[in-house]
């Protein structure tokens, strides 16, 4: 079998999967709530004091101590990072059959920008597996991906993949131009005074607020769906 055939087999599969359970991907996306959740429980007995404004989202889950800077549930924290990766990655893989057996335009945006969201996970998974007081670099390219490419494949999705309502898209296109940027300002240290901190979530909770956002799209529309009346026949 070829490289090919081989990759349309296993697309096959997934879509069969899919068919079978519709509901799966966007319910696997709601689990990125435990990202906020996790880094409110971890910050209340970080040391000395954390600051959402000035402290940045990885310091939460540092492994070492230092006068400066410690948090004792650290790997909860990572454990949450490495959550939400596998929620974006897997969650994306499902969500893009939804969109398999639309036109090539809307297909082909589907398949990029839920390919740049799966990336994201990705990236989110290596900051979980890399705090940043190991392996800096390799830590930095993890958040570079997560804020990045998914901030880039969600801006793609909205712009070109024109089934959505046209509310839902232009929300996906300026709330992940907004982040995109703010990443980038956090990346070179230019927080324009409102805090490394808030910069970096401006950056960074869009992303994770509009996978629970299009989760609830993708279930209301298959909702819609299914009570829709069918027409009868000569009515």
């Amino acid at each position: 079998m070829s490289l090919q055939a081989a990759a349309k087999s296993a697309g096959d599969r997934v879509k069969t999967f899919h068919d079978r359970l519709p509901l799966l991907g966007p319910v696997i996306w709601w689990l990125s709530i435990s990202y906020f959740v996790a880094q409110v429980y971890v910050s209340r007995v970080w040391k000395p004091h954390y600051s959402f404004i000035k402290n940045s989202i990885s310091a939460l889950g540092a492994t070492s101590c230092t006068p400066q800077m410690c948090s004792p549930r650290h790997a909860i924290m990572n454990a949450s990072f490495i959550v939400l990766g596998l929620v974006m990655a897997t969650g994306s893989l499902l969500i893009c059959q939804e969109f398999r057996e639309k036109t090539p335009p809307d297909k082909w945006a589907a398949y990029i920008g839920f390919t740049g969201v799966a990336v994201a996970g990705l990236g989110a998974l290596v900051v979980g597996l890399v705090p940043e007081n190991t392996i800096g670099a390799l830590h930095f390219t993890g958040a570079a991906m997560a804020i990045g490419v998914g901030n880039i494949g969600i801006g793609i999705l909205g712009w070109r993949l024109k089934v959505l309502p046209a509310g839902l898209r232009w929300y996906m296109v300026v709330t992940s131009g907004i982040a995109f940027v703010a990443g980038g300002l956090f990346a070179f240290h230019a927080d324009l005074g409102i805090g490394a901190g808030l910069m970096e979530r401006i950056g960074a909770y869009p992303e994770v607020v509009w996978l629970s956002i299009f989760g609830v799209y993708i279930s209301v529309n298959h909702y819609a769906a299914r009570t829709r009346p069918v027409a009868t026949v000569g009515a």
